[in-house]
């Protein structure tokens, strides 16, 4: 319980340090604090080991722990962002305080096997949580938060169990015990990387590839339980050669799956191998137990543990920032510049970096435990419900389709600001409400690149559809760097593709995709296009090629363009701009202009509605009141 709330914790301490710089689209100084706190408060504990070289004080874990848990019930009390940041930040360095203690003394806490079963517990709960919530942690949001109470009591009566052996083996020390302890250290922070960028989250691995995401659901809650089973009975007598094998064969799927990620020829091949992938994962929980039984058999100081966290603390931060600067590479040059198109390349090296220890290590998987058998018997059938659970919740939270009135056509292009407002707070509920007030028939999202670590690995396009009853289609995959956008409509989408425009900035792209209406076709687009006058000119022009004489056309999104801007008159040359068809002066019955963005302060036309001739839009208006996002949306209603 303690690691799932630890994730937890970074996810959402991540999210909201990247909420925090997304309206001034910088890197704010005071965000790298937590950041460097990270890397930097493992030196507490390396200053303790320097006192206390063989004792283990059970009081100050218990302290420690007890803190811990009680940060967790706190944290959902808070709505201030900035509050929310520092609560998060202190969990995090409370734990990272308690590891090399923990690690250094760890024969005498608890077994190897109970640590790895406890976490890939924690993890399996954190499946079960986003599956009743379309991706969303239900324990931080709303009335459900009082799960997050249970698990926290539950997670304090656990602590009772901790105790200390008055009776630990010894092993004769070795002079290079610390640097097998930094390897072994570094190997469970590979694995717990690869649960906190993907595994973990199986909406996550669903854009990833554009899978089936009860079927990803599924795969990963039964081979992490799996994992465990194996663990607990023996099932495998797994020996040196078969962890390499499965290791082996767990990255080259995997490998395979991300790299191939931008060729949509290879789109079944990318599937098929991160299938594969998930269902060899049952080897990161056998890659945990061996590794935390390697560090028992070890002696290593205190302070050696702590200068292993130290370094441990900085790759973490260097995956993460490199993860966010695959999206935001041309918000913070020129330390960024390099990530573009490299989120693949960084994932290779995370698998590989939790993977290959446990190939290196010479341990025997077999491992005596004082497990009884009814509280085995008690594990598998806990097992058994989070599997069950973890696929009703998807099952019971997926949409059934609502359906369109068939007498008139109410488009809606709105730019959601990855799920926050201008606070900026988690906002998913607020956005759903003003699509509820609008009910369009037909939603082109932009900014809905959620699904990332930016945004605690929530899929607000995924929570949108299943509240709304709608069809949808994401648009480009999570693994590139590009603006999301996303297409939600009443009727099926059919023949659904992305396109990704020229751009020497932002990486962006258009959707288009076919709906049927009334046995009518209509042509739908849904794109966002970058800065720069450049980009997007050649971007207006890319579009204007691609929906150039389509019949029953209609092309939205944010432009960032504005009407007298020179690119404005390519958009233009075929299509007709909504808001000047229904408002010829350019303002609507109450002066309005049609301004967009942003709704403190409007006073850019960036968001539009485009339509080819053949159609004819009876009404276009900007619903004022609509302050989920930094935009406004915009909205029109087509004859049918």
């Amino acid at each position: 319980m303690i690691f799932f709330f630890f994730l937890e914790f970074l996810t959402n301490l991540i999210s909201h340090l990247y909420a925090s710089c997304l309206l001034v689209l910088e890197l704010k100084p005071a965000v790298l604090m937590p950041l460097l706190l990270i890397i930097i408060v493992p030196i507490i504990p390396y200053i303790i080991g320097k006192f206390q070289r063989e004792k283990v004080n059970i009081k100050v874990i218990y302290s420690i722990l007890i803190l811990f848990i009680l940060l967790r019930i706190a944290l959902p009390l808070f709505e201030d962002i900035s509050l929310k940041i520092i609560i998060e930040t202190l969990g995090i360095l409370l734990i990272l305080i308690l590891v090399p203690i923990f690690l250094a003394n760890l024969r005498a806490l608890i077994s190897p096997t109970t640590c790895g079963i406890g976490i890939s517990l924690g993890i399996l709960i954190g499946i079960v949580l986003k599956s009743f919530g379309s991706s969303v942690d239900i324990s931080l949001h709303g009335w459900t938060q009082i799960i997050g109470v249970l698990l926290a009591i539950v997670a304090l009566y656990s602590l009772s169990g901790l105790k200390v052996s008055t009776s630990m083996s010894r092993f004769p020390k070795r002079k290079n015990d610390g640097w097998r302890a930094l390897g072994s250290i570094l190997g469970i922070e590979g694995i717990f990387l690869i649960v906190y960028l993907g595994i973990g989250s199986p909406a996550v691995i669903a854009r990833w590839i554009e899978g089936n995401y009860l079927l990803i659901t599924f795969l990963i809650s039964l081979s992490l339980g799996m994992g465990i089973i194996i663990t607990l009975y023996h099932l495998l007598d797994i020996g040196r050669f078969h962890i390499l094998l499965v290791n082996l064969l767990f990255l080259l799927f995997f490998g395979i799956s991300v790299a191939i990620c931008d060729n949509p020829s290879l789109h079944l091949l990318q599937e098929i191998s991160m299938y594969i992938a998930l269902s060899l994962s049952f080897i990161l929980v056998v890659d945990l137990v061996l590794l935390f039984k390697y560090l028992s058999q070890l002696n290593f100081t205190v302070s050696q543990a702590s200068l292993a966290l130290i370094l441990s603390g900085f790759l973490l931060v260097i995956f993460i920032l490199s993860a966010i600067f695959t999206i935001t590479w041309d918000y913070v040059r020129p330390v960024s510049a390099p990530f573009r198109d490299k989120y693949p390349l960084i994932l290779v090296l995370i698998a590989l970096l939790g993977c290959v220890p446990p190939m290196l290590i010479k341990v025997k998987f077999r491992i005596n435990f004082s497990f009884s058998k009814s509280l085995k018997m008690g594990l598998v059938f806990l097992i058994i419900i989070i599997l069950i659970s973890s696929v009703t919740g998807v099952i019971l939270t997926a949409h059934h389709y609502s359906k369109g009135n068939e007498r008139e056509l109410v488009v809606m292009a709105y730019n959601i600001q990855q799920g926050f407002d201008m606070e900026p707070h988690w906002n998913f509920e607020e956005v759903l409400e003003v699509i509820k007030k609008i009910d369009p028939d037909i939603i082109g999202l932009s900014e809905s690149d959620t699904c990332r670590i930016s945004s605690g690995n929530e899929d607000i396009v995924r929570f949108l559809a299943d509240h709304l009853g709608m069809y949808s289609y994401f648009g480009p995959k999570t693994l590139s760097g590009t603006y999301g956008i996303a297409l939600l409509s009443k009727y099926p989408i059919l023949n659904a593709k992305t396109y990704y425009m020229p751009s020497r900035r932002e990486q962006t792209c258009i959707i288009e995709a076919q709906i049927k209406i009334k046995g009518e076709i209509y042509n739908v687009y849904v794109t966002h296009f970058g800065e720069g006058d450049y980009d997007r000119a050649r971007q207006a022009n890319f579009t204007k090629e691609l929906v150039d004489h389509k019949e029953r056309a209609i092309v939205m999104g944010d432009f960032n363009t504005e009407p007298s801007d020179f690119y404005y008159e390519y958009l233009t040359e075929y299509l007709k701009d909504a808001w000047y068809t229904v408002h010829p002066n350019g303002t609507d019955e109450n002066g309005y202009p049609g301004y967009t963005c942003t709704w403190k302060n409007p006073s850019s036309k960036i968001d539009m509605i485009l339509h080819s001739p053949d159609l004819k839009p009876t009404a276009c208006w900007v619903p004022l009141w609509a302050h989920a996002a930094d935009h406004l949306p915009i909205c029109a209603t087509f004859e049918i």
